[in-house]
């Protein structure tokens, strides 16, 4: 199952379980990005008011915060 999460501005972003990974979508272009990868069952996710993604890796009981700049961090 693929989580999606989207604003009213254009930005969001989408979790890839098979493949462990966590993509933005760029407003401007609409091209999606990949933000976090090799993550153990990524199954949803929701923007941040900073633009930030936070990413639940189900397989690993964990949060992840993915910066705008690309900088992540496990929260929980």
């Amino acid at each position: 199952m693929t989580a999606v999460s989207a604003r009213a501005e254009g930005t969001g972003g989408a979790t890839r379980p098979a493949r462990g990974s966590g993509e933005a979508l760029d407003p401007n272009t609409k091209e999606r990005h990949i933000v976090a990868s090799e993550l153990l069952r990524p199954t949803g996710l929701v923007e941040d008011r900073d633009g930030s993604l936070v990413v639940a890796e189900s397989g690993a009981d964990r949060l992840h915060r993915i910066a705008p700049g690309g900088r992540r961090g496990v929260i929980a």
